[in-house]
């Protein structure tokens, strides 16, 4: 779901840049950067504690509570 969020509302030449990152010829550093941007919810250029505990919501749903999910963080 968080892809999803973070490609509604691209335009193609975004959504083109977005796939790049998925490709091979792709540099560690696309990559990274990336990453970074999923795991920083709040667009805030940091991943907080927070945006850590949102990021395990999304993968784990129901199965796990939200103060197993702080104890894991």
């Amino acid at each position: 779901q968080r892809l999803l969020r973070m490609v509604d509302g691209l335009n193609f030449k975004e959504f083109v840049s977005f796939l790049s990152t998925f490709s091979a010829r792709a540099s560690l550093q696309q990559k990274i950067e990336f990453i970074f941007k999923v795991y920083d919810i709040d667009g805030k250029g940091k991943v907080s504690f927070k945006d850590l505990v949102e990021v395990l919501r999304d993968l784990t749903g129901s199965s796990m509570s939200e103060k197993q999910r702080e104890v894991l963080i």
